[in-house]
């Protein structure tokens, strides 16, 4: 599937509170970006799509500490848990732009980075 075909998946899924859906557009968006090596994601939009859905689902994301406590407690409940494999594709997809591609050195979401601690690329030893 085209990249921005899974982009707009992605934002919509969001949008519509379907946290499994947006993941899974992320599954397709990180592998094209492993392919191709290039990104055309809005990481600001998806940010703040990503706060606005935690914040749907009742988690509060005023504040960063307010945000890093709804991340640790997203993080606890583990894989399987619908906001933790997201949080997750989330970060291997920065993980993979930022750390491994190079492609930008700003995080749209710093908090998840927990989430992915080791190289998305798979080509590199990652340094914490």
């Amino acid at each position: 599937m085209e990249k921005s075909a899974l982009a707009e998946q992605l934002f919509q899924a969001l949008a519509a509170t379907e946290p499994a859906a947006a993941s899974e557009s992320l599954d397709g968006l990180i592998d094209l970006l492993r392919k191709e090596s290039r990104d055309g994601l809005d990481l600001q939009s998806l940010r703040l799509a990503y706060l606005r859905l935690l914040r749907r689902r009742g988690y509060f994301v005023e504040s960063p500490d307010a945000l890093a406590r709804s991340v640790s407690e997203i993080a606890s409940v583990g894989p399987g848990f619908d906001l933790f494999d997201l949080s997750r594709n989330v970060a291997v997809y920065e993980t993979l732009r930022t750390d491994c591609l190079n492609l930008d050195r700003i995080r749209a979401l710093p908090e998840l980075r927990r989430f992915c601690s080791r190289c998305a690329c798979g080509k590199h030893q990652k340094e914490d």
